[in-house]
């Protein structure tokens, strides 16, 4: 026969002793008691011992040798013998006005987690509103001061695009140190970040010193004024991006005069990836399109010898000198297709030498995205942005 001391320390409950169990075939119920006889007022924290009502009460619990197990406590009311109001026992083991313990609520958290709320509900006996409900209760009460949680010198920020097809984008601020999500915002303009920033606290603002950002001008303009400690570094993976979109427009050009269309079948992939990733049918068909095309030869080598400008380099003044002799270059070839990618190449210049400083890129966004496109796949119960943005952060820990 099981003893008390042994139940308590079973069912592991602080502020309540064992006062019976009876196990049936799938349930086990527990019968507790609290054992603090004076309580603290939640109005004007004074102490009180005058009880005034008793009612039953059942919790549910985590299950207990397999079975569903139910705690079932004498719930005693309390009347404050200071300010003469009333209010219920406090107990650690479940929240106010809660049917649930707080580690019941943990599994379903974590089911929520890994699942949906639609499964959870199902698994656990509960309504899929009650799960989402417990579930952004505890990711929300876990996502304290993010900020202060771990230091960080390296941040990005970035766009996710919520709903494609819409252009509803969101900004999404990075830990690229600890790989983490610091936070969403979900206006992208200045005024929205620059509020962001000018709410987080000086010590986390002050420990910065590189972000990386995109190539949009009113990133730069927060980090400048913001985080005046911090560099801009103009995301490497951003920059090859636009270089890319140029060489596609020069191969469209160059698809749309060629009278064999057939050849350029898949073309796009082939131009656009690195070389040294290709497979052998697909080096071929790049050699064979280069040389039927002279002017997009030129322009695939100038992107083959602007990547390894990123790859190559270590130190900032070398990085210059390659980079103004790769912008003499495509001027000396004429490439005016690249012009526009000249321009602005120019126009974040210093952006982009940060890069040599400081190795850092955005690139963990990606992996932000494909979190993004595994939630709706799960049609998670999101119905609005702060619920978004919680399930986001909350996979991220």
């Amino acid at each position: 026969m099981l003893n008390n001391n042994y139940l308590t320390k079973l069912i592991n409950l602080e502020g309540v002793k064992f006062k019976d169990i009876y196990i049936q075939e799938d349930t086990v119920r527990v019968l507790i008691a609290g054992i603090n006889h004076t309580q603290l007022c939640p109005y004007c924290s004074q102490p009180t011992f005058k009880l005034v009502d008793i009612k039953p009460k059942v919790y549910r619990d985590a299950d207990l040798a397999g079975r569903a197990c139910y705690l079932e406590i004498d719930l005693r009311r309390f009347e404050c013998q200071e300010c003469c109001c009333t209010f219920n026992e406090s107990l650690d083991f479940a929240s106010p006005y809660r049917h649930y313990t707080k580690r019941y609520e943990q599994q379903v958290y974590k089911c929520c987690q890994e699942t949906t709320a639609t499964y959870t509900g199902l698994k656990f006996g509960m309504s899929d509103k009650t799960a989402a409900e417990i579930y952004y209760k505890e990711a929300k009460s876990k996502q304290r001061d993010l900020q202060s949680l771990l230091s960080t010198q390296v941040i990005g920020i970035d766009e996710i695009a919520i709903h494609k097809g819409h252009k509803d984008f969101a900004v999404v601020i990075t830990d690229l140190t600890n790989k983490r999500v610091i936070d969403i915002l979900k206006d992208r303009k200045k005024a929205a970040l620059k509020a962001y920033m000018a709410a987080c606290n000086e010590e986390f603002k002050n420990e910065i010193k590189f972000v990386a950002i995109d190539l949009w001008a009113p990133y730069r303009a927060v980090v400048e004024e913001m985080l005046p400690k911090a560099k801009a570094v103009a995301d490497r993976f951003h920059v090859m991006q636009n270089l890319n979109q140029a060489l596609d427009c020069c191969r469209k050009r160059a698809k749309k005069e060629s009278i064999d269309q057939e050849i350029w079948k898949d073309t796009k992939y082939i131009l656009l990836k690195n070389r040294e990733k290709l497979t052998e049918q697909q080096e071929d068909l790049l050699d064979k399109i280069l040389e039927l095309k002279p002017d997009l030869k030129v322009y695939y080598k100038l992107k083959e010898s602007f990547r390894s400008l990123f790859n190559d380099l270590n130190d900032r003044q070398t990085g210059r000198e390659k980079l103004s002799a790769w912008v003499l270059n495509t001027v000396r070839h004429k490439a005016t297709g690249y012009y526009e990618f000249v321009k602005t190449l120019l126009n974040w210049e210093e952006n982009i030498l940060n890069y040599f400083d400081k190795k850092v890129s955005s690139g963990f966004v990606e992996g932000v995205n494909n979190k993004i496109k595994l939630i709706k796949r799960k049609a998670y119960n999101f119905v609005n942005f702060e619920n978004f943005r919680i399930k986001i952060i909350d996979s991220f820990p």
